[in-house]
């Protein structure tokens, strides 16, 4: 599936958005291999990743912008997690998806805060969608690694 399938993928096993008050904002889908081994999970869309490319497509992409470019080039090409190419100019391309990523949240909090009274009900209202899409990469291959990167992700898995 396309990153931007998994938006409508949860919508429609468990996502509350009918109640959130992130509502109307636009939602960011995962990307990445399903079927690799590691599933990384994040806590919420930034504002590049929900503006990106709005006029040509009806979702956000996850990881661009400054924050993805650094979580791409630093933190999940050197573990193997991506493979990337670079660019003489701009930023490096990824090349292999050799991991899942996911965010918990679809749509961004205001200020990026996940911690503010949105964020927190947004938080609320995506969880059984992320938990279903959890449980369902993990029915395909049950020792998959998870990677929980901040408190929220963590807090996804306990």
């Amino acid at each position: 599936m396309a990153y931007e399938d998994w938006v409508d993928w949860r919508r429609a096993n468990g996502s509350a958005c009918y109640v959130c008050p992130l509502n109307g904002q636009r939602k960011v889908g995962s990307i990445g291999d399903p079927n690799a081994g590691p599933i990384v999970i994040l806590e919420a869309p930034g504002a590049e990743e929900e503006s990106y490319n709005a006029a040509h497509q009806k979702y956000g992409v996850p990881i661009v912008g400054r924050s993805g470019w650094a979580l791409r080039h630093k933190l999940l090409a050197p573990a193997g997690l991506v493979e990337i190419e670079e660019k003489e100019h701009g930023w490096p391309r990824v090349t292999k998806w050799n991991c899942f990523v996911m965010n918990r949240i679809m749509c961004r909090p205001p200020g990026n805060k996940i911690n503010s009274p949105e964020g927190k009900k947004a938080v609320a209202c995506c969880s059984n969608s992320a938990k279903a899409l959890l449980s369902t990469l993990l029915a395909r291959n049950p020792k998959r690694v998870l990677v929980p990167a901040g408190g929220t992700g963590l807090d996804l898995l306990t």
